[in-house]
């Protein structure tokens, strides 16, 4: 069974989900366009082809009923020991989609992600449980894997020079806001006032952070104990960061963080994808120069708005790296981030691997503690998050190790930049995310 090519996007993920055993591409227009009943019929079709296709890759085993159903199955946004998101098939030959967790990425002002683990997968009857014993061939390692690993440098571990320099970064966020609680004059209120109106975030603390903050490492200190695959191993990667009429300080801030840790040997390019902006701290006159000074970091500009999905795929067309990951214009990534990621795809060419997404206040820029949690469909095709058992086991489990996920947000994950091809890219008739 195989797809040979489909969209990646929240309305085909259940499609891709179940496998399209013909190669048959159902768009996000076709669906819409169907009626719930002809939809169910699709989505019926292809969980009876996902369920012979298991028996026949693994006939000494019998396939749960729930396994097939989205609502029972893993989800995520991230990686092991890093942060990222994204979605993809959990079908057997077509892809993988990984969450991994113990390692962190504090992200988007209000928008909360998450990630973690490979060979675990949540039930819904027995919580976390090894995935080999259920599809053994799934974690297959790719041709290039390489059996020597090794633990993270020194970029992706604590110091007492990094844990130093979050301190004062601390301190002059709650300065900030120490003001802001005492009054602030009336421009400055104003100035306070449009960055809500225009961000939907307190735009006011962030301009005054610095662009190279260092955040708290968020990472369970199993995370760093873990052991990857030499950087020498391992794929060159293009962060993608995709924006339109994004805020200075979060878009500039996002690419310092990318650029200040993560390996140089893995990092390709940070590639910035103007969608179209209109404001006049992005023009080209306005933004280049700043763009310039921080390394492997360009400016891809559209000659005109395509939208969100559309400017990925440009944005994958114009990248050089072997992988591809994509990350919101508002995030900063942690120390660790890449490593994981990276590693599941050593492991499986085909996997794509989402990391745990730690919240950023929107008002405050104070960094959270990620949760573990898997997203999902229902039959009627709404997405939730499902929070797995509350059990020590458990929780250790979800700290350090992977495990697959059917869907996810699709904000920020890593990906193959050749299957990411192969597969379709994303479709390009979704006009919103």
């Amino acid at each position: 069974m195989g797809v040979r090519r489909f969209g990646i996007g929240l309305v085909v993920a259940i499609v891709f989900l179940a496998g399209a055993p013909q190669g048959r591409k159902y768009s996000a227009r076709e669906l819409d366009d169907m009626s719930r009943k002809e939809l169910v019929a699709v989505i019926n079709q292809l969980s009876s082809a996902l369920e012979e296709a298991q028996r026949s890759t693994n006939p000494a085993s019998t396939v749960d009923p729930t396994e097939a159903q989205p609502d029972s199955c893993t989800a995520s946004t991230d990686l092991g020991c890093g942060d990222s998101n994204s979605g993809g098939s959990s079908s057997l030959d077509v892809g993988s989609t990984v969450a991994v967790g113990a390692g962190h990425t504090p992200a988007a002002p209000g928008f909360p992600g998450q990630v973690r683990g490979r060979q675990t997968r949540y039930h819904a009857n027995d919580g976390f449980r090894d995935y080999d014993s259920v599809y053994p061939g799934l974690w297959a390692a790719s041709p290039n894997a390489t059996s020597e690993l090794f633990p993270l440098g020194p970029r992706s571990l604590p110091s007492a020079e990094k844990r130093t320099q979050a301190a004062k970064d601390e301190e002059l966020r709650k300065e900030i806001l120490r003001r802001e609680r005492e009054g602030l004059p009336a421009d400055e209120l104003e100035e306070r006032r449009l960055g809500y109106v225009k961000n939907q975030f307190n735009q006011f603390v962030s301009d005054r952070l610095s662009l190279r903050r260092r955040v708290p490492d968020t990472r369970p200190p199993e995370c760093l104990q873990q052991r990857y695959p030499g950087l020498g191993h391992m794929p060159r990667t293009s962060v993608i960061v995709v924006f339109y009429n994004e805020a200075r300080s979060t878009l500039l801030r996002t690419a310092w963080s990318i650029v200040d840790r993560t390996p140089p040997e893995l990092l390709t390019e940070v590639l910035l994808v103007d969608d179209g902006s209109t404001l006049p701290h992005l023009a080209p006159e306005a933004l280049d120069s700043e763009v310039a000074a921080i390394p492997k970091t360009r400016v891809l500009r559209l000659p005109e708005r395509v939208g969100l999905i559309r400017a990925k795929v440009r944005g994958v067309e114009a990248a050089t790296g072997d992988v591809v990951a994509f990350m919101d214009s508002h995030c900063e990534v942690n120390d660790g981030w890449l490593e994981p990621l990276l590693a599941e795809i050593v492991r499986n060419s085909r996997a794509v691997p989402i990391p745990l997404i730690d919240p950023t206040h929107y008002d405050t820029f104070s960094i959270g503690q990620a949760i573990a949690e898997i997203g999902v469909f229902s039959w009627a095709l709404e997405f939730h998050w499902l929070s797995p058992p509350e059990t020590k086991v458990d929780k250790e489990r979800a700290l350090t190790r992977p495990y697959p996920c059917p869907i996810m947000c699709g904000g920020i994950f890593a990906i193959g930049r050749a299957f990411f091809i192969e597969a379709g890219t994303y479709d390009e008739d979704m006009d919103t995310w």
